[in-house]
């Protein structure tokens, strides 16, 4: 079922219309700290460091599951590559601070580091990777 906020599926799922629903980890958290669900499981390959009692959907039993949410720096396509690895090296820095891993771990997540030429494949590995859900579920191609 297809909802346009977190907020209006967890209404149904609180009021026992859904029986399961799938969270990114900031809202999830929040609503299991607040106790109104409960986690059963995190969907990336390995636990998150950030809440390691959580198990993943392959120890429970769902193999080859990996779906995990990431927030990335871009910058134009043009950018002269000595500012690209400045910029890199920056965010690199403040990632790896006491700070941010306790932030980031606050919010269910771990630090992903890479190089600017890994992030510039890594959607296009998520591309690829969820192409068969797509044919499965008989999306037409967009754009």
């Amino acid at each position: 079922m297809n909802y346009k906020s977190s907020v209006d599926s967890n209404n149904d799922l609180l009021s026992g219309a859904l029986d399961y629903a799938v969270y990114d980890p900031v809202y999830a958290l929040a609503q299991q700290r607040q106790g109104r669900l409960r986690i059963l499981a995190v969907s990336t390959a390995d636990r998150l460091r950030a809440v390691p009692e959580i198990p993943t959907l392959k120890e429970l039993g769902i193999s080859d599951f990996n779906m995990m949410s990431w927030w990335a720096a871009m910058v134009p396509m043009n950018t002269p590559q000595p500012i690209i690895a400045q910029i890199n090296r920056w965010f690199n820095q403040v990632v790896e601070t006491d700070e941010t891993k306790s932030f980031l771990a606050s919010i269910g997540s771990d630090q992903l580091i890479m190089t600017p030429d890994d992030a510039q494949q890594y959607p296009l590995e998520d591309i690829k990777n969820w192409s068969e859900f797509v044919r499965l579920a008989k999306i037409d191609p967009q754009g």
